[in-house]
């Protein structure tokens, strides 16, 4: 069964980014990482979601932490990372991601960030090598946070994913048969 916090993270991602509120199915659970779809058709979109299992920092209160990977077919845009504070972050601040040995930065708007144009692919190719990931974020008030998310099962939820929300064929680069 899927984790409350897990759906709860899906719903307001795919909410905030079309402004319509979307029935949302599970596809499966891979370990720390549960996998959900929205849509039907063409405008389907997939994602797969974590939480931290270690979160540090001097703050009094802090709504949920998360992790999201969306696919969205129709926008042609795949593996696009998305991480929740549970806070809002610093003004221009950003977000310091750290897997093994490779560091990512993200940039901040509100409560959310995301990876720079380009870093997405790199970032999830590091998340799927990995064994853990740690986020380091600073909300407005000045509170440094660590959390900590498992990377276990993340190659299995993506592969689901991507067999739910496949990449869309170009028409243009289709010949036609003699």
């Amino acid at each position: 069964m899927m984790r409350l916090a897990g759906i709860a993270a899906l719903a307001a991602l795919m909410t905030a980014s079309t402004g319509v509120a979307a029935e949302i199915k599970l596809i499966g659970k891979f370990a720390s990482w549960d996998a959900a779809a929205s849509g039907i058709g063409k405008s389907r979109t997939c994602y797969i979601s974590s939480l931290p299992s270690k979160s540090k920092g001097k703050y009094k209160k802090r709504g949920e932490a998360s992790i999201t990977i969306a696919h969205w077919p129709i926008r042609r845009r795949f593996n696009e990372v998305t991480v929740v504070a549970g806070y809002r972050y610093k003004k221009k601040s950003e977000v310091a991601v750290l897997i093994g040995g490779t560091g990512f930065r993200l940039f901040t708007r509100g409560e959310r960030a995301w990876a720079y144009a380009g870093d997405d692919a790199k970032l999830v190719r590091a998340m799927k090598a990995g064994a853990s990931m740690i986020v380091t974020g600073i909300s407005g008030k000045g509170t440094r946070t660590v959390d900590t998310y498992p990377l276990k099962g993340i190659t299995k939820a993506l592969a689901a994913i991507g067999k739910a929300c496949p990449r869309m064929q170009s028409k243009r680069g289709r010949r036609k048969k003699r």
